[in-house]
C-alpha cells in the first residue's frame, strides 16, 4: 500500500466528520480519479459539478481498496487465464484459509506419493495436513488434505500436481 496525501487527508477528514458533522472534499486526482465529499449524515445524497456526497465510510473504503484485489496472483507460477474460472469459483464458495482436498490417481510407486507431497512443500512451504494412499493392482489413489490460505494457494498446488509424471487423474 502506498499512502498518499489524499488518502491520509480523507481518513483524517472522515474521523472529523464522524465526530462533528464536517464535510470533506478530495481533489479530482485523488482516489481513482473521482471527486468525493463526505458528510456525517449518510442518508443525504447531493451531487454537484465538482463533487458528490458519499454515504459514509463504507463507500470511501471501497474507493481506496487496491484495484488488483479479486484477481488471481500472477506471481504464483500458474497460468492466470487457465485458472481464472476455478479461482473465481473458489473465491466465492470457499472460506479462506481452510483445508482443501486433492485426489490424484497415478502409478504404484513411492516416487509418485513423494512428488505429490513435494509439490505442497515447494509451493506453500509446509506439509500436507494429511496424506492417504489406496493402492490397487496397477495404480494408486493419493488423497491429500492441504491447508490453503487463499484460492491462489489452491491453484498453485493444483498446477504443480498436474505436472507429476504418470498422473492419470487429478481432482
Amino acid at each position: 500500500l502506498r499512502p498518499t496525501a489524499a488518502i491520509v487527508a480523507a481518513l483524517a477528514a472522515a474521523t472529523t466528520a464522524i465526530a462533528g458533522a464536517a464535510t470533506m472534499v478530495l481533489p479530482a486526482a485523488s482516489v481513482r480519479g473521482r471527486i468525493l465529499a463526505m458528510k456525517a449524515e449518510p442518508s443525504k445524497q447531493e451531487h454537484a459539478d465538482h463533487y458528490a456526497v458519499s454515504g459514509g465510510l463504507g463507500k470511501m473504503a471501497k474507493m481506496v481498496q487496491p484495484s488488483d484485489e479479486g484477481q488471481p496472483d500472477s506471481t504464483r507460477g500458474f497460468d492466470v487465464e487457465e485458472y481464472a474460472g476455478l479461482w473465481r469459483a473458489l473465491q466465492k464458495q470457499s472460506r479462506w484459509p481452510g483445508i482443501q482436498r486433492f485426489s490424484l490417481v497415478g502409478p504404484i510407486r513411492e516416487d509418485f506419493v513423494r512428488e505429490a507431497e513435494a509439490c505442497v512443500v515447494s509451493t506453500l512451504g509446509w506439509d500436507a495436513a494429511e496424506v492417504a494412499t489406496d493402492k490397487r493392482t496397477r495404480w494408486q489413489a493419493v488423497r491429500m488434505q492441504v491447508r490453503c490460505e487463499s484460492p491462489d494457494d489452491f491453484c498453485a498446488v493444483h498446477n504443480c500436481l498436474k505436472k507429476i509424471d504418470g498422473l492419470k487423474s487429478l481432482l
